[in-house]
C-alpha cells in the first residue's frame, strides 16, 4: 500500500512539474488589420499580441488560410520566438493580397520549441478564426489633437455586411472600448467622425474595431496621439545618424500634414504627404546635413529635427 502511494505521490509530482517547466505564453489580443486595398482585392495581415511565460522561451505560430485548413491553402504563415518573460509584444504575418470576399481561415498556435521554426509540441490550446478578410475597406483613418479633445475621421471606400465600429483607445497594446458608431453599411462607402472629449494625458493611441454582421471582427492600424500642442517632440527621427536610410514617425497626423526632407542650401529634397499613415521612410540620401520639417497646412504648425547622414 506504501509502494501504491508513493508512485501516485511521485507520478502527482511529475505531472505538476512538468506542467509548470512547459507553461504557454499569454495571448491578449488577435486579429485581422486591413492595409489597403485594389479593385476587388484587400491586402491584410493578422496580428497576435503575446506575453512570454516565467519559465523559457516558446514558439508562436500564424497561419493564414484561404478557406478551409489544409496544406494546399496556406497563403501566409509566421512563425516566431516568443522570449520568457518579454512584455506585450507585437507578432504579425506578412502581408497578403486576397479577394476581398474570399472566406479566411487563420490559425494561432503556442508550440514549445523557441527555435523560430514552428517546431516543438503543443503548448496549450490552439486558436482558429474564421471569417471574411475584411468587413470593410478603409481608406483613410486620422486621429488629431483639438484643443481638450481628439478628433478622430475615417472613409470607407466599401462596406459590406459591415455592422459597427467600435472605437478603442489605448496606451501601451492595452486598448479599452470608448464608443461604438453603427455603421452606415454602404456598398460604395462613407465617412465618419468621433469626438473623445476625455482622452489620456501623455501618449495614448487610437484604433477601430471593425465588426460584421455575423460577428467577424477587423481592426484598423493604430494612430497615436500625444497631450502637447505640435511640437518637435511629436515625431522621431531613426537611426539618427545614419547612413542614408531614415525612417520618420509622427504620433499626431492628419492629411494635411506633410514631412519635408530639406539639405543645408534650403533646397527641399523630398516631400510626403500622410494620408493614410505616421511613418515614411526617406532612403539613399546622401551624405551631409538635413532638415526634417514636419508642417500641419491647416494650423501651419511647424516642428523641425536635424538628420546626420554619414559615410
Amino acid at each position: 500500500m506504501k509502494k501504491i502511494i508513493l508512485l501516485v505521490a511521485l507520478l502527482t509530482s511529475f505531472v505538476i512539474s512538468n506542467a509548470q517547466s512547459n507553461p504557454c505564453p499569454d495571448i491578449q489580443s488577435y486579429g485581422l488589420a486591413p492595409i489597403s486595398f485594389s479593385g476587388s482585392n484587400c491586402t491584410s495581415k493578422i496580428f497576435v499580441y503575446a506575453t512570454g511565460d516565467i519559465s523559457s522561451a516558446k514558439n508562436l505560430q500564424i497561419t493564414v488560410y484561404s478557406g478551409a485548413i489544409a496544406p494546399g491553402n496556406i497563403i501566409s504563415q509566421s512563425c516566431n520566438v516568443v522570449p520568457k518573460n518579454s512584455p506585450s509584444t507585437l507578432y504579425e504575418t506578412a502581408p497578403f493580397t486576397v479577394n476581398c470576399t474570399t472566406s479566411l481561415t487563420y490559425v494561432i498556435r503556442r508550440g514549445t520549441s523557441s527555435n523560430g521554426l514552428c517546431g516543438g509540441g503543443e503548448c496549450g490550446l490552439t486558436i482558429n478564426v474564421e471569417g471574411g478578410p475584411l468587413p470593410v475597406k478603409i481608406s483613410t483613418f486620422n486621429a488629431q489633437r483639438k484643443s481638450n479633445t481628439v478628433l478622430l475621421s475615417w472613409k470607407t471606400a466599401a462596406e459590406i455586411n459591415s455592422k459597427d465600429f467600435v472605437i478603442q483607445r489605448g496606451i501601451n497594446n492595452d486598448f479599452k472600448d470608448i464608443a461604438t458608431i453603427a455603421s452606415n453599411n454602404l456598398a460604395i462607402g462613407s465617412s465618419y467622425n468621433y469626438t473623445d472629449v476625455s482622452p489620456l494625458s501623455g501618449l495614448s493611441s487610437y484604433r477601430l474595431k471593425m465588426v460584421d454582421l455575423d460577428g467577424t471582427v477587423a481592426y484598423s492600424e493604430i494612430r497615436l496621439v500625444k497631450e502637447t500642442v505640435f511640437s518637435s517632440s511629436d515625431f522621431t527621427v531613426y537611426p539618427n545618424p545614419n547612413r542614408g536610410n531614415a525612417r520618420i514617425t509622427v504620433f499626431e497626423t492628419s492629411a494635411s500634414t506633410d514631412v519635408q526632407l530639406i539639405d543645408q542650401s534650403g533646397r527641399m529634397i523630398q516631400v510626403v504627404n500622410l494620408q493614410n499613415r505616421n511613418t515614411v521612410d526617406f532612403t539613399s540620401i546622401k551624405t551631409g546635413m538635413y532638415i526634417v520639417r514636419v508642417v500641419n497646412k491647416v494650423t501651419g504648425e511647424t516642428s523641425l529635427q536635424k538628420l546626420n547622414v554619414v559615410n
